[in-house]
């Protein structure tokens, strides 16, 4: 026998394909009958065809529904509403930034109004607390203006001497450079010996002549260390030898007028003295040396020094 499913042959009376495993039929004998019938000439089972297995059908999907092509007016007319809806999407947020925008503007000018409004008051409580018109304004400006200008006139030294504008103004200074050289030089000659200090005295002199005098001076002092005068003899015991001498005289010079001597870097200085209660007028021969002005050393040569 053949299996009804597969075809592979089976042994008789199998009840299940041992190949595929599906079930059997199994053949009954057939009954014999009473009187013998006729022999029938055998015939043999006709052979099984080979099984062959079923073809898999392809799934058949139903088509897509097929939608009409627009025709280029209805296409035009999507495209437009398309455009539109676009465009109005694009006019709300920008009405949202504008309105975002008035609101920024309100607080801002709510500020500045405010600002304003603070300003005003201020403004109102300075002209009522002053109650000052234009022209007293005006006047304390100037006021103001003239105090610093009169502080820096008092206080700003124009030279290497220390004048100042006040200086130039009431003539305790000369504009001319040279004409204030021999003044500053003649004032200290005159301060000096009137407080009988002997080395700024000698300062109004020639370098090399004040030196030599101060190199004598400082010897003096060096002996007078030695006993424990140091510093002592040469200011205070010589000054103090200088005013005895002195007695009680000052002087005053006054510079009537100046008489230059270019080549020689000289000039020759008309002065008005006051001295012990007398008064005259002499001139004094003054030097150049370098960018300062001297009283010129001949007055050493001559024992002439005062």
């Amino acid at each position: 026998m053949f299996c009804t499913n597969c075809g592979k042959q089976l042994p008789d009376g199998a009840r299940f394909c041992h190949e595929c495993g599906t079930p059997q039929a199994v053949q009954q004998p057939a009954q014999q009958p009473t009187q013998q019938a006729p022999q029938q000439p055998i015939q043999h089972p006709a052979q099984q065809p080979v099984y062959q297995p079923p073809v898999q059908q392809p799934v058949v999907r139903p088509a897509a529904p097929v939608i009409p092509a627009p025709t280029p007016g209805q296409a035009a007319v999507v495209s437009s509403n398309a455009a539109v809806v676009t465009s109005n999407t694009g006019v709300v947020a920008s009405n949202a930034g504008v309105v975002a925008s008035n609101t920024a503007v309100a607080a801002s000018n709510a500020g500045v109004m405010a600002s304003n409004a603070a300003v005003a008051a201020t403004n109102t409580a300075v002209v009522a607390a002053t109650g000052l018109s234009t022209i007293a304004k005006v006047l304390i400006g100037l006021l103001i203006t003239a105090v610093i200008l009169g502080c820096c006139a008092f206080f700003i030294p124009l030279n290497d001497y220390g004048d100042t504008f006040t200086d130039f103004l009431f003539g305790n200074a000369y504009w001319d450079e040279d004409e204030n050289g021999i003044y500053h030089c003649l004032d200290n000659f005159e301060t000096s010996f009137n407080e009988r200090e002997l080395s700024a005295m000698l300062d109004s002199f020639p370098p090399a002549i004040s030196a030599e005098y101060k190199l004598a001076l400082g010897m003096m002092d060096f002996i007078g260390g030695q006993f424990g005068l140091d510093g002592i003899f040469t200011e205070e015991m010589m000054g103090a030898a200088f005013g005895m001498v002195l007695d009680s005289s000052y002087i005053d010079f006054e510079i009537i007028e100046f008489d230059f001597n270019p080549v020689r870097n000289e000039c020759s200085v008309l002065l008005r003295m006051e001295m012990d209660g007398e008064v005259a007028e002499d001139y004094i021969n003054m030097v150049k040396i370098g960018s300062k002005w001297y009283i010129s050393g001949e007055y050493f040569e001559g024992g002439d020094i005062f």
